[in-house]
């Protein structure tokens, strides 16, 4: 999976080295060596503690969920506190619930998928340069590709649950102050086809959905990598997109070619797990785009390598980043081709005629135009 912390480093990255003193620049590169490799052993303690307690089969909801805890100490929801915490709860419920039900019948998962990942970008989406929505939507991905029933299915919840408490009391520790900050009734009345953030949203949850769909027809075991793409590549302003896209292809391949090499020659079998751990921690000083989908890609190749072998690994690897990246610019038509302004310029007419043919005693309230 990836690792997105929001604004996390922000206090160090907004710093130019390059403008301090050098004994400044030494205190400054120890004091962020220091903090990254709290962040790993953090994370890897954290992984290991909810896999004991849960099972093998939710520890990518467990990193999630000990990423999402390090991004609610900077993002901001732009929703008041109590309301944000529930509305966290209720992204964990989703995040429970939506992939079990969607399970009962292929076509019920469309809407049902569609309709959680929907409304969990729009409960913490307000800030969408932020991308407070990634790990929860990580999540959602996860816990669809690996479905789980019965006792499980109530051990996931559980654990779902737990996480949320977490993630939602370290929001309202850092975050019980802020100002400025909307009701959900506020947010849902200015929440209209053409604004940036529903649109945004609508592009995201079709693109998720639409992969979760060829999952399900063809029966992929790591249908989550399609998914991640579009997770990664959705921005909320489309020509931001076509640069990643080229990036995050570069970045695969190259990381295929590291991983064939090292994985697969070079590193003894006993120290993969080390040097998966050293990879963590380099990841976490990494800027770079193409350099962050290389490792991305070695830690997924890692992990597929082991039920369809190295080669067969790398080929699905790059397939499914293919569709995800064609399903993205798919998704993308929703604004180049203006639909949205196009069906709420409809409605408006339909409204129109339908008063006319009543007759109204007021005019429908004029569409917003992008």
């Amino acid at each position: 999976m990836e690792f997105h912390f929001g604004d996390f480093h922000s206090e160090v990255g907004s710093i130019n080295p390059a403008a301090l003193p050098p004994n400044k620049r030494r205190l400054l590169t120890i004091k962020r060596m220091l903090k990254n490799l709290l962040i790993v052993a953090y994370i890897v303690g954290f992984c290991t503690v909810y896999m004991l307690l849960f099972g093998q089969e939710n520890i990518l909801l467990g990193a999630t969920i000990a990423t999402c805890i390090l991004t609610m100490r900077k993002a901001v929801l732009g929703i008041k506190a109590p309301q944000a915490v529930a509305s966290i709860l209720l992204c964990y419920l989703l995040i429970a619930f939506g992939p079990l039900l969607g399970g009962l019948n292929l076509f019920l998962a469309l809407p049902i998928n569609f309709g959680c990942m929907y409304l969990i970008t729009l409960l913490t989406g307000q800030h969408v340069l932020q991308k407070a929505e990634y790990n929860f939507l990580a999540a959602y991905v996860f816990a669809e590709s690996s479905p789980v029933t019965g006792n499980a299915f109530w051990i996931r919840l559980l654990a779902l649950m737990i996480g949320g408490v977490l993630v939602a009391a370290v929001y309202y520790i850092f975050h019980r102050k802020e100002p400025g900050q909307h009701t959900l009734r506020q947010i849902f009345q200015h929440t209209h086809l053409t604004s940036t953030r529903n649109q945004f949203a609508i592009r995201l949850a079709g693109g998720l959905t639409l992969t979760m769909l060829i999952g399900d027809i063809f029966h992929l075991q790591y249908a989550a990598w399609m998914g991640m793409p579009v997770l990664s590549l959705s921005m909320p302003f489309v020509q931001d997109t076509q640069k990643r896209a080229i990036y995050r292809m570069i970045g695969t391949l190259v990381g295929g070619v590291v991983f064939l090499v090292l994985f697969g020659y070079v590193i003894p079998e006993f120290l993969q797990l080390w040097c998966l751990v050293a990879l963590l921690y380099i990841y976490l000083f990494l800027k770079d785009y193409r350099a962050q989908q290389m490792v991305i890609a070695i830690f997924s190749l890692n992990s597929a390598s082991v039920f369809y072998g190295t080669g067969v690994a790398i080929e699905m690897r790059i397939l499914l980043l293919l569709i995800g990246v064609a399903i993205v610019f798919l998704m993308n038509l929703v604004d180049y081709l203006n639909l949205m302004n196009r069906l709420d310029i409809w409605l408006y007419r339909r409204k129109r005629r339908k008063m006319a043919a009543n007759g109204p005693s007021a005019k429908p309230k004029t569409p917003i135009k992008k």
